[in-house]
């Protein structure tokens, strides 16, 4: 399980570059690079998806579930940031991360009386 305690500071995710391919899988890598994307709407102009994607396929399901439960908390729900989850998912279709956001939108939708996270 990774540790979410030691998530990239502001400095760390800047350091990220927008051309640097992933190489082997971190969760503090993957989560500085999903949180970019987010926070800056990048996620199909100047992030390349694919490189995403391929950094998220290279961890452990049970990390890439605890990632995307650790990212819907502190970008959905802790921010209100609720319009953008289908980019997220669209963006990383076919991973076991979108799964899992997927899932759990899904469910916040519902509890909010809404007909759900249908994609």
């Amino acid at each position: 399980m990774p540790n979410f305690e030691q998530m990239p500071s502001s400095n760390e995710e800047e350091s990220i570059e927008k051309d640097q391919e992933p190489s082997e899988f971190s969760p503090e890598k993957a989560y500085g690079y999903i949180k970019r994307a987010y926070s800056e709407a990048l996620m199909t102009e100047d992030i390349d998806a694919k490189d995403l994607k391929k950094l998220l396929e290279s961890a452990p399901e049970d990390e890439q579930k605890a990632l995307a439960e650790k990212f819907h908390e502190d970008f959905v729900i802790s921010k209100g940031r609720t319009r953008e989850p289908i980019s997220i998912y669209l963006a990383l279709k076919g991973t076991v991360f979108a799964e899992r956001f997927a899932e759990i939108e899904d469910k916040r939708l519902k509890a909010e009386g809404f007909d759900g996270f249908g994609l």
